[in-house]
């Protein structure tokens, strides 16, 4: 396969302020450098640059005003929660954008087509490609669509990105579904290619060690912001014996002080550790050194955490939400709650810390479904691929 230049554009990548900003464009682009010759364009930030280049990737980081005042993105939450907690910066989205689509034009005129991730940078990938008559498929991640659902700005970004894309893919089968009903007259350029996770998860899976008793311990991943509601697994943990239980959070953002005393309110300083962020290639070691996996989100898109957690043999406990409920399948490979209801999770916790039998058993179950779905960064590169050639013959 001959090596075609890519533009990627987005607004999430891996920075030395936040090494875990996009981490799943990062591996995606990683295991695409074997197929083609990769660009990507992504914001700057107020401090340090891209974490990494590899021989056939470069970046791109696309200023837009000085240097201290470039927070819109990589901060955890991504651009909505930077804009709805510094208002301020809603002044310099307009220079993001802009400057977004003249990079973005002058890097695209010799490649083969752009890739564009979320909703927002569809559009603005649409209207380059559309000047220099290149072709461009858009990702929709993340709230893309929950936001479409409640905001008419956001619905109207996602139409005109439909309009403007060649292809669109959707990280899992419900945002393909709702799309079809809503805009039935793109349902044609709709597509699923869900994100994949390292081998390293999957051999952490296959060497997992279930036969440890005493302390059980319980890990959760995400940033902390409030649509995660990791509020609401320290409340489940709260009245209840704990004493052979720990709980690893890891993430940052604005919740940390909330977290942190809502810990101290329940008295589970002993039980409950707020880690932060840990770096991209350490994090692997999260996921062995812990036996449960919980996540406790309002919406997602399809977590990278869930696949990770399945992928390195642990049992999980997650809301019952579209893009989640595809991969966990209640009682098989994990346990489902409905959003809010701590009870249930609650007693999900429970069952799981007394049944060591039970957390084996689902946990290799969702080793199997990672394997049986070759759902790896590898074959997700090689479906984009093929969809790449689809449109460039």
């Amino acid at each position: 396969m001959d090596k075609h230049k890519v533009v990627f554009l987005t607004t999430s990548f891996p920075m030395e302020i936040n090494p875990a900003s996009g981490i799943f464009v990062s591996r995606l682009t990683t295991a695409l450098a074997e197929y083609f010759r990769i660009t990507i364009v992504t914001p700057d930030a107020y401090r340090g640059g891209a974490v990494q280049t590899r021989d056939a990737m470069v970046v791109k980081t696309v200023r837009y005003g000085p240097k201290t005042c470039q927070r819109i993105a990589h901060a955890p939450g991504g651009i909505p929660v930077a804009l709805k907690k510094q208002k301020l910066l809603w002044l310099m989205l307009p220079a993001l954008l802009i400057s977004m689509f003249v990079v973005c034009l002058l890097s695209a005129r010799r490649a083969a087509l752009i890739h564009a991730n979320w909703s927002i940078n569809g559009l603005v990938a649409g209207l380059v490609g559309k000047i220099i008559r290149k072709p461009v498929i858009t990702t929709l991640r993340g709230e893309d669509v929950t936001r479409a659902e409640k905001n008419k700005l956001d619905m109207l970004i996602l139409k005109y990105c439909l309009s403007l894309s060649k292809s669109v893919v959707c990280i899992n089968n419900a945002y393909k579904t709702w799309l079809e009903k809503e805009l039935p007259i793109h349902a044609k350029k709709l597509i699923t290619i869900e994100n994949g996770i390292d081998n390293i998860f999957i051999n952490i899976g296959k060497d997992r060690d279930y036969s440890h008793a005493n302390t059980v311990r319980i890990l959760s991943i995400g940033s902390l912001i409030p649509r995660k509601s990791l509020d609401h697994i320290i409340t489940a943990l709260a009245n209840i014996d704990t004493s052979n239980i720990l709980l690893t959070i890891v993430g940052e953002g604005p919740e940390y002080n909330k977290l942190a005393r809502l810990i101290n309110d329940h008295n589970l300083q002993n039980s409950i550790t707020l880690r932060g962020a840990i770096a991209p290639e350490d994090i692997h070691n999260a996921y062995k050194e812990h036996d449960i996996f919980v996540l406790t989100s309002r919406s997602e898109g399809r977590p990278n955490v869930i696949l990770e957690a399945m992928g390195s043999g642990m049992p999980i406990i997650a809301t019952n939400i579209g893009g989640v409920n595809e991969v966990i399948k209640h009682n098989q490979t994990g346990l489902l709650f409905d959003y809010g209801d701590i009870d249930t999770l609650r007693a999900h916790i429970l069952l799981l810390v007394q049944n060591l039998e039970l957390r084996e058993k689902i946990g290799r179950a969702a080793l199997a479904f990672i394997e049986s779905h070759k759902l790896t960064w590898r074959c997700t590169a090689e479906k984009y691929a093929n969809l790449y050639q689809s449109i460039l013959v």
